[in-house]
């Protein structure tokens, strides 16, 4: 693709999450220029709907009601799913949106919020207790 980015390393952590999240919000189009706010996306790859919903595990769902990702982890949940789908397209984005999902909870249990700032070694480890629980 031709969008692509290679972030620099700084010292300040904050601008370069928010640098990212802006360039995949304003400059990536995958699932449409208007999806952002909308917590469900839906695209077609190879005549094959593709659905991403961001909703969270620490609340029970259906398919019909979900509670979304808590922010400020939602809109790093939807700059990496962008960002990703933006560089290979694929059918199946449910590992990723999984695996999102996982970090959400350990930041949740560990740090009680859930900023993606704030992923530590203790958050990973809660991550694979997480993990191995399923």
């Amino acid at each position: 693709m031709n969008n692509t980015i290679f972030f620099q390393v700084h010292e300040n952590p904050k601008s370069s999450l928010e640098n990212f999240i802006t360039f995949c919000r304003n400059k990536l189009t995958a699932f449409g220029s208007d999806c952002w706010d909308n917590n469900q996306w839906r695209d077609t790859f190879n005549l094959h709907n593709i659905q991403v919903r961001f909703s969270t595990d620490r609340v029970k769902s259906t398919s019909y009601q979900y509670e979304p990702l808590s922010e400020p982890f939602i809109d790093f949940a939807k700059a990496y799913i962008r960002y990703v789908y933006s560089q290979q397209p694929v059918r199946q984005l449910s590992r990723h949106l999984e695996s999102l999902r996982m970090v959400e909870m350990a930041l949740y249990n560990v740090k009680d919020n859930c900023d993606i700032l704030q992923l530590d070694n203790l958050v990973i480890n809660e991550v694979e207790t997480l993990v191995l629980k399923k």
